[in-house]
């Protein structure tokens, strides 16, 4: 796009910061996003990760309070 086209405002952005409008793909129906990527693996991971330490906590708990109680 040249200066001429540009609205005021961005105009100014670019002269002053260097910025420029760009044109760019859509994303939608973009293939990437709707393939299995190792982003949803280790987020599927650490929300089995956190079920089992708050199991594991819970049961520690339960274990401690019960060996506490007997004396």
């Amino acid at each position: 796009m040249s200066q001429s086209t540009l609205p005021c405002t961005l105009e100014w952005m670019e002269n002053s910061f260097g910025l420029v409008q760009s044109e760019s793909m859509d994303l939608q129906n973009d293939p990437r996003f709707f393939q299995a990527n190792v982003l949803n693996k280790r987020l599927a991971a650490f929300s089995k990760l956190g079920v089992v330490s708050s199991l594991m906590a819970g049961f520690l708990r339960a274990l401690s309070e019960h060996f506490v109680n007997r004396s």
